[in-house]
């Protein structure tokens, strides 16, 4: 299943015209982001099991998705597992709180720290699994934050359920490499410490070391998000579409 939100409906893309609180604005991201996951949970929460958001300049490799969800591991953390993030000394008692329910509220992303807690970034999207998506709509969606207008959208998504006692779920594969990033071109010079999501606040708080360049990325990555690229883009002529076409034909072979 897929719809794209929109200012303006049209049903041969999936586009659906959603009004929000406030203005047409990337620092109301906050309030379009509530308005899709309401708009999710009043929809489709009986029609899937996981859903996923991401923004329109990030490239989805849907079946390293869709493999990742399909992971034994998933199950574990279904059935009360605690992983490597809540799992640890400082977090596990926050996750007791919902380890236990049944269906158990998950929801994954790429992980950095905000006010000593870990919270999704949101640039390459994040995913939350049914039960999730009942406590955003049963516990949030009619009054957490309802009328703040703010950027960050991931930091409050992420607070809600953390407090709450849902916290985040690893995303990082077995060798380290991550799944949700910016773009390749990026990842190509990571040097380890300079990046978005603060290396050295996940080492003090999450035990996690950051892999360098192209090993930064997992090889059954999930998302780019190619936000970092726009500038470069507009400077030849091209666009992030433009990107992604390219991106696609890489990873699927299908260069001509």
């Amino acid at each position: 299943g897929f719809f794209a939100a929109s200012n303006s409906t049209d049903p041969a893309i999936g586009a659906i015209d959603l009004p929000h609180f406030g203005v047409e604005s990337y620092t109301n991201m906050w309030q379009k982001v509530r308005t899709m996951w309401s708009y999710a949970y009043e929809h489709y929460r009986d029609d899937y099991d996981y859903f996923y958001i991401c923004g329109d300049d990030t490239y989805v490799v849907v079946d390293n998705l869709r493999a990742f969800l399909q992971d034994p591991r998933i199950e574990e953390l279904e059935g009360g597992f605690l992983d490597a993030i809540s799992g640890l000394p400082r977090y596990r008692a926050r996750a007791l709180h919902t380890s236990s329910m049944r269906p158990r509220p998950l929801i994954w992303g790429d992980p950095m720290i905000h006010k000593r807690f870990p919270v999704i970034a949101g640039g390459g999207g994040y995913i939350l699994n049914r039960a999730a998506l009942e406590f955003w709509g049963t516990k949030g969606m009619d009054d957490f934050f309802a009328d703040t207008i703010d950027s960050r959208e991931d930091i409050l998504m992420s607070s809600f359920f953390w407090d709450n006692g849902v916290g985040m779920s690893e995303t990082v594969d077995v060798f380290g490499g991550h799944r949700f990033t910016e773009s390749a071109e990026w990842i190509s010079g990571f040097d380890g410490y300079s990046a978005p999501t603060s290396p050295k606040y996940m080492e003090e708080f999450l035990d996690m070391v950051y892999n360098k360049g192209i090993d930064y990325a997992s090889e059954t990555h999930i998302s780019f998000h190619l936000k970092i690229d726009i500038r470069r883009l507009q400077k030849t002529g091209h666009t992030v579409a433009d990107l992604m076409h390219r991106y696609h034909a890489l990873l699927y072979r299908i260069c001509g």
